[in-house]
């Protein structure tokens, strides 16, 4: 990070904004897009074949809003580093902040139990387990 420390001031406000901006497309194709093509709307039953038949696809919708976290981590760092010479406490409660707001993406994007799990029981040698 050390060349981007060398950058003017309106220049790294600018490389926070594309990296803002970055940062949305990959969270809203992954968790929206990818997810709403396997989605069938009123029907379960379609949409639980749909998993099965594509759990790739399934993985990379939650796979893909994990690029957006380091995106976001990025742009995390250049605000810090353009509110530091301005007040280093705002650049603390800057940074903390979206600290926080990765933590609580994080939780939600790798909670493994919630994405791995419905393709586990959707399996037909896991639905036995159900069915006695």
């Amino acid at each position: 990070m050390e060349s981007i420390a060398g950058l003017a001031p309106r220049a790294r406000a600018r490389l926070a904004g594309v990296f803002e901006a970055l940062e949305g497309f990959p969270a809203a194709f992954g968790q929206v897009t990818v997810i709403a093509m396997l989605a069938a709307s009123g029907d379960a039953a379609t949409t639980a074949h749909n998993i099965l038949a594509n759990e790739g696809l399934y993985r990379l919708g939650f796979a893909i809003p994990l690029a957006a976290v380091g995106l976001h981590i990025v742009w995390t760092l250049l605000i810090y580093q353009l509110f530091l010479p301005v007040n280093r406490t705002l650049a603390l409660v800057a940074s903390s902040a979206n600290r926080e707001v990765v933590r609580i993406g994080r939780a939600d994007e790798n909670d493994v139990i919630f994405i791995a799990n419905p393709v586990r029981l959707l399996r037909d040698d896991h639905q036995r387990d159900f069915t006695g």
